[in-house]
């Protein structure tokens, strides 16, 4: 028992002994490790590129990490853990990175492979997010690349990740009929050395609509003259120009500004003396370009607010005191403050449409704005409107079709508008006749066509509708500044003017002409709109009398030779010339003829109706008959009102013709100067009610002194086919049609 208790102690022992002699089996040193966090992979189109990387060591620490470009040599970072790698060449790379231990272990390395094509290929158009056409237009353009001897020699593109397609060397590309649902177009261009460029990517969503499609075709008695809303005073012109742009605020079907354009909220404050605006974000200009509230900014204080600028001054943006608005932005807040509260400068405002400055800003700055954005030029304008003009063919139509960054959506998703097209088309034709062969399909007919628009509207499938006198306005006008002094004293005199309004025989030819459906009308304000005053009808009942004509010529020192010819206090015979277009020829010819009876030689002269407004605004003429545009608040016409107005063309100052205008014959009058200080007062005018008073007697003073002769005004009618569904489902003198078109659709 003992020695085998011995022997297990000498065992034992043994053991112990071997162990202090051999020490605890070694471990192993374990390598460190690196993990990528950020770089570069695939394709770059920047000759820059940041790599970052994490390291860690189990059982010790990292002491530096070292990289390679282009498996090169290894070179010493130290323990930082970036790098930005400038220059590199174009073709393919890699960059690796490895880290070593305090014992000297290096970890596996971890590597990052490139390519790097300099962007040769920027987009310049073409659609993204949510659309509603199943036609887009994709442009681009090659990028600058200085001091490098490069030749692009092809491009190419490929539709939903398909294969790549030869473009030669074509920069756009109209993709048609592709179905609804997401969609990439992707465009690369090859250069002459076998390198390819960076890619460039649209991507879209096509989400149909029930109400999409179609082109609206609609009737144009004249070409537009110009596309500049700066400089347009035509309706043949501001017709097309609406639709191409948009304003921070739109009309209601009332004609109040009260619907939201590029602002989505808008508010007063300083006690009604700051009118603010919050502007959309992330919306996109026609051309693709982001729109900013640098553009609002922009449009105001560097453009609008020079009276140089525009063709009709910038009187409309000041206050009573004569004070332009400062401006200040906060965000996505514009604010205009005036030394007193507005009404009508922020209606102004609200109403001006917003330019690209990325697109204008050079010929602003080189004072060139009444030369850009010419019919001719229609592929140039740039806006924010639905629509954009795509073609022009002088005498034959010009189209414009859908804008695919146009801001606003239906209740579904889809992009409107629902429209793919506007056509307006050129013609000499009455557009009745057009209308009835099914040529264009909305129409404002005039009085003698009504009845046989009526008569066929069952067969044919037509909605026809009729209203009250419309807004605008019909008027001979008399230059007051004519060279020849004869005339000019004739034309200045009110009496004179007030005999043609008891000469005109209105019930006549309201009866004869218009059928019926017309108004009389006496004053500067259409019997639709709320600011009419009807005392000016009591005060001043100009109904027709030769007698009553004659006697107001008698009052103005105006006599009669022994062959019954109208002379004035120098014994002058009263000739002169009225000017119109074709459309308006037999009021025209009526007007003539009532004058003949009172002894006066009126001579009839025709032109096309650009050539008379050009001679209306110049002043190159006797007298016009001729007609505006109007709306429900007459402060709209505040530039034919203030004498300082670019549409005053009665009687022009100085100032705003200058050298056209002689100091030494022009004279103002005092119930003209009234009518300019109630155009400034009603701009601060914050209560409805004396507003309304300012307005009502401003009419009595044109009644009374009948600057503008006014004649007839037809009533308001219209016809369009069942296939077109309008957005205001009950068109008025204040909103007809083709009110808020971009919603407006057609089966």
């Amino acid at each position: 028992m003992k020695s085998r208790l011995l022997g297990v102690c000498l065992l034992v022992v043994l053991t112990i002994g071997i162990f202090l002699l051999t020490g605890c089996p070694p471990r192993q040193n374990r390598p460190p490790t690196v993990t990528k966090v950020s770089g570069p992979t695939g394709g770059v189109s920047q000759s820059s590129s940041t790599f970052t990387w994490s390291g860690s060591d189990l059982d010790g620490t990292i002491t530096k990490y070292e990289y390679r470009k282009d498996e090169g040599s290894w070179t010493n970072h130290e323990l930082n853990t970036s790098y930005t790698w400038n220059d590199y060449s174009e073709g393919e790379h890699t960059f690796d990175v490895r880290a070593q231990d305090n014992k000297g272990t290096y970890s596996e390395p971890v590597g990052w492979s490139f390519a790097y094509a300099a962007e040769k290929v920027t987009k310049s158009r073409g659609p993204s997010g949510s659309i509603a056409t199943d036609n887009s237009v994709f442009e681009w353009q090659e990028a600058g690349f200085a001091g490098q001897e490069v030749e692009i020699v092809k491009y190419e593109y490929r539709k939903d990740g398909g294969i790549w397609t030869n473009h030669g060397l074509n920069t756009s590309y109209t993709w048609n009929g592709y179905s609804e649902g997401p969609h990439t177009f992707e465009v690369r261009a090859q250069d002459n050395g076998g390198l390819y460029s960076n890619t460039i990517r649209w991507d879209f969503v096509y989400l149909r609509s029930e109400n999409h499609g179609g082109t609206l075709n609609l009737f144009a008695r004249n070409e537009p003259t110009t596309l500049n809303p700066l400089w347009a005073q035509e309706t043949s012109s501001t017709e097309i120009i609406k639709l191409n742009h948009m304003s921070l605020l739109r009309v209601d079907t009332a004609g109040l500004l009260t619907i939201a354009g590029l602002a989505s909220e808008w508010w007063f404050t300083n006690g009604g003396k700051t009118a603010n605006f919050r502007v959309r974000e992330t919306l996109q200009w026609s051309d693709g370009i982001p729109f900013t509230i640098e553009d609002v900014r922009w449009t105001f204080e560097d453009v609008v607010f020079f009276e140089e600028n525009t063709a009709n001054g910038n009187a409309t943006y000041k206050d009573s005191a004569g004070y332009l608005p400062t401006v200040s932005v906060n965000g996505d807040v514009i604010s205009f403050t005036w030394t007193e509260p507005t009404v009508w400068p922020y209606k102004a405002v609200g109403m001006t449409s917003i330019l690209p400055k990325h697109i204008l800003k050079e010929a602003v700055d080189e004072g060139r704005t009444a030369e850009v954005w010419s019919v001719e030029e229609f592929n140039e304008v740039v806006g924010m409107g639905p629509f954009l003009v795509c073609e022009f063919i002088e005498g034959v139509r010009i189209r414009l079709s859908r804008n695919p960054y146009y801001f606003e959506y239906e209740p579904g998703g889809a992009r409107l508008p629902y429209l793919d097209n506007v056509e307006f088309k050129f013609s000499t034709v009455e557009p009745q006749l057009l209308f009835e062969a099914g040529e264009i399909d909305v129409i404002s007919p005039n009085t003698n066509a009504w009845q046989r628009i009526v008569d066929q509207a069952e067969e044919k499938g037509w909605i026809y509708g009729q209203g009250g006198p419309e807004l605008g306005s019909e008027f001979i006008t008399f230059n007051f500044n004519n060279p020849d002094p004869a005339k000019r004293d004739w034309f200045r005199n009110p009496s004179f003017r007030r005999a043609f309004q008891y000469a005109m025989n209105k019930d006549e030819i309201i009866a004869g002409f218009f059928d019926g459906l017309g108004t009389a009308i006496y004053g500067p304000v259409s019997p639709s709109s709320g600011f009419f005053n009807p005392e000016t009808l009591e005060a001043f009942p100009y109904r027709y009398s030769m007698t009553r004509a004659r006697l107001e010529l008698k009052r103005g020192g105006f006599d009669w030779d022994d062959d019954g010819n109208l002379i004035d206090s120098e014994g002058t015979r009263v000739e002169f010339d009225i000017n119109t277009n074709e459309s308006r020829a037999f009021i025209c010819s009526i007007i003539v003829d009532s004058a003949e009876k009172l002894g006066m030689q009126i001579n009839l002269v025709l032109t096309d109706f650009n050539t008379l407004v050009s001679r209306l605004m110049i002043p190159d003429y006797d007298a016009v008959l001729t007609g505006l545009t109007g709306s429900v608040d007459p402060g709209s016409g505040w530039n034919i009102w203030r004498m300082d107005g670019g549409m005053h063309f009665f009687n022009f100052t100085p100032e705003t013709r200058p050298g056209v205008v002689d100091p030494d014959i022009y004279e103002s009058f005092d119930w003209e100067n009234r009518i300019h200080e109630i155009f400034v007062k009603q701009t601060a005018e914050m209560d409805k009610q004396k507003r309304w008073d300012l307005f009502a007697e401003f009419q009595m003073l044109v009644v009374e002194y009948q600057p503008l002769v006014y004649t007839i005004r037809p009533n308001f009618l219209y016809a369009h086919k069942k296939t077109v569904h309008p957005a205001n489902p009950s068109p008025s003198p204040a909103a007809g049609v083709l009110w808020g078109i971009e919603s407006l659709w057609k089966d």
